[in-house]
This record gives C-alpha cells, sequence and structure tokens, in this order.
C-alpha cells in the first residue's frame, strides 16, 4: 500500500497533469500550461498564525485531517506575453501515513513503534484503502461458457501504455 501511493504521488498525478496538456480560451489569445506538481510535507496552520509539522497522532487527537498541500507550477500565455506562477495552491491531499511524504519519516515521536502505516487520517479517524484484485490491461482472457450459443468467450480490456483513463472492454 504504502508503495502504491509513493507511486502515485511521484509519478501518476503528474501523468494526469499531463494528459490535460493545456487550455486555450475560444476567441481569445489565452492558453494556459500546467507544469510540475509538488508536494509539502503535512502542517497545521494555528489560529495565531503560527504553523508547525502535523504529525498522525496529533491529527487523531484534534479530529483533523492528516494531509498535505498540492502545488502545481501555471505557464499563462496572453497576447504574446509569458507569465510563469511557481507552486500555486491546487489543495489538499490525504498523506498516508508511513508514506515517504509522512512526517514520521527520520524523526523521532512519541508514534507506536509497531504501526506499519499505509493508512489515512480523515477527520481524526484512521481510514483504510481495500486493495481490490483487477485483471490485467492488454492481456486476452478466455472464459468457458454454459450457455448454447458459444462454448467459449474472450475478453480484453485494453489501455494504452502510462494512461491515467479507464480501460475500454471487448
Amino acid at each position: 500500500q504504502i508503495s502504491s501511493y509513493n507511486h502515485f504521488i511521484d509519478s501518476i498525478i503528474q501523468d494526469i497533469v499531463k494528459d490535460i496538456e493545456s487550455i486555450e480560451i475560444p476567441n481569445s489569445q489565452l492558453k494556459i500550461d500546467f507544469g510540475k506538481i509538488s508536494i509539502s510535507k503535512p502542517t497545521i496552520c494555528e489560529a495565531d498564525g503560527e504553523s508547525h509539522k502535523l504529525m498522525p497522532d496529533e491529527a487523531k487527537l484534534r479530529n483533523i485531517n492528516y494531509s498535505s498541500s498540492l502545488y502545481i507550477d501555471i505557464h499563462l500565455y496572453s497576447n504574446d506575453k509569458y507569465q510563469s506562477f511557481e507552486k500555486c495552491f491546487l489543495g489538499k491531499i490525504p498523506v498516508m501515513v508511513k508514506s515517504k511524504y509522512c512526517n514520521l519519516q527520520n524523526s523521532n515521536t512519541k508514534e507506536c513503534i509497531t504501526d506499519h502505516g499505509g493508512y489515512f487520517v480523515i477527520n481524526g479517524s484512521e481510514k483504510v484503502i481495500i486493495a481490490q484484485e483487477k485483471m490485467n490491461n492488454n492481456n486476452v482472457y478466455i472464459f468457458k461458457k454454459n450457455n448454447n450459443k458459444y462454448i467459449w468467450e474472450a475478453e480484453l480490456r485494453s489501455l494504452g501504455e502510462n494512461e491515467a483513463k479507464s480501460t475500454s472492454t471487448i
């Protein structure tokens, strides 16, 4: 679970942004390109404006989300002018406990040493993603059928390489 989450943050989110390419506004000379995605470590901003590292146990005790800020670089082309905006806030994303984006990495805390992680803290509650098995894409699967019309049935789930879109089944 943890290595899958790390791969999602490191690669898949950036691939989704690449699939969008750019946005062009019709009837104008405005074009927006999206660049590099980056993520911060989980922090919390207190009411007095002071911020500090957020740990999973604190998120549980305070009934808050253990999440990080997600940023994106935006490039704006308008009337032959170019502007670049680095690290624009895109939103919050939950951080998996014990992933490489978790504040427990390389820190000495009072967290339970037998906790293996692999879960999220949402509104103070531990939430787990349940893994599901799925047939591989781009492989032909043959099934024996018990009807009079066909004895066998073949199925192919097709997906382009490094695409984040859904599969098409034939």
